[in-house]
């Protein structure tokens, strides 16, 4: 694997994490009623649950980010936050973030 394609892999890895998708199991709970009313293979309702779905863990990773970045000076004075991996992430100017991504 080539440098550039290490360094591509590690800036998909640390966008994976900031998102934290371990997050979004609890975002199931849109096809709960689906599923028990027995509606689950009504294709409309299916996809508009999936949309509810990821709509939902957008916004979920989005305020995980926000609340990331405003909390960064509490979490630097916290024993065992201010080692963390989004300890060390939030301290990444906005603008070096985006050129990761990119």
């Amino acid at each position: 694997m080539t440098d550039s394609n290490q360094q591509s892999l590690n800036n998909i890895t640390t966008v994976f994490k900031i998102l934290r998708p371990h997050n979004w199991i609890k975002n199931l709970i849109v096809f709960a009623p689906l599923v028990f009313s027995g509606r689950f293979t009504q294709m409309s309702l299916s996809l508009r649950a999936a949309l509810a779905f990821t709509c939902f863990c957008i916004v979920a990773s989005a305020i995980y980010i926000i609340n990331d970045i405003c909390d960064k000076s509490e979490d630097q004075q916290h024993p065992s936050k201010r080692v963390s991996f989004y300890a060390y992430w939030s301290e990444v100017p906005p603008y070096q973030l985006c050129l990761r991504i990119g």
